[in-house]
């Protein structure tokens, strides 16, 4: 998965290749996705009209066309997109974060400024749709450049699954943002931790010291129930006994 630090140094290279050219939408389809989960070919099939009030519409995937009437020379014909998504449960609606919603108005801006249009989708060229290849090449060379391993396309949408486990959200209704028929392809293959070593370490260290602090706690109690109160001794309680008096001096 990405860590947090991970998805900071990869953000900063992704913004440096916007600032070196505005038209270029392949760094905004990384930065979406991380806030979207989706797999790539479902966010490369979005349209401006599947953004409706604060929720974004999944329900069609881009796909690559194959010939083969020779099954000993595959060719490949191009791409379309298809109305249907990977599972039968892949048609559905995910909450838009604030920058969820501002990548997008900005990523329309661009093509209207750029005068790109193409069937109402998101993210285009002057020759149709982005691939994924092209979005995984970027990926690739923007892990490397940020100086962090290389990692594909679906790790981001582990990622995505990860934060929202780690931050309450139930593998039930991840498992249904992410298009899953079973959650147990959720809960077994798409939730990791995302803590780097440091973060893990201090994870343990506060763990046990919790711990350590719970037991120092308990032992003080019990010794408290020792304790016999001054007052009650003068005012004429316990007289058949000798005073004691515990604690700690």
């Amino acid at each position: 998965m990405f860590t947090r630090e991970e998805q900071d140094l990869l953000t900063a290279e992704l913004e440096r290749r916007i600032s070196e050219d505005e038209g270029y939408l392949i760094p905004w389809i990384i930065l979406l996705d991380f806030e979207i989960g989706t797999r790539i070919g479902e966010i490369l099939a979005i349209s401006n009209s599947d953004v409706v009030d604060g929720r974004l519409h999944i329900h069609k995937q881009l796909v690559q066309e194959y010939d083969i009437s020779d099954l000993n020379d595959v060719k490949t014909i191009g791409w379309h997109v298809v109305e249907y998504t990977k599972s039968d449960c892949g048609d559905r609606w995910i909450p838009l974060t604030d920058k969820a919603i501002r990548y997008i108005k900005h990523i329309a801006a661009i093509n209207n400024k750029l005068n790109r249009q193409f069937e109402d989708y998101l993210f285009i060229t002057t020759e149709g749709t982005i691939t994924d290849h092209s979005v995984k090449a970027q990926l690739e060379r923007s892990c490397e450049r940020a100086g962090i391993p290389k990692r594909s396309t679906h790790k981001i949408r582990k990622t995505y699954a990860s934060t929202l486990y780690k931050n309450g959200v139930s593998v039930s209704d991840i498992g249904k943002l992410l298009g899953h028929v079973d959650e147990t392809t959720t809960l077994r293959h798409y939730i990791f931790s995302l803590d780097d070593t440091r973060d893990f370490d201090d994870r343990i260290r506060n763990a046990l010291s919790l711990k350590e602090k719970k037991n120092e706690v308990e032992i003080v109690t019990k010794r408290d129930h020792n304790i016999i109160s001054l007052s009650d001794y003068q005012k004429g309680r316990n007289k058949e006994k000798p005073l004691i008096i515990s604690g700690f001096f």
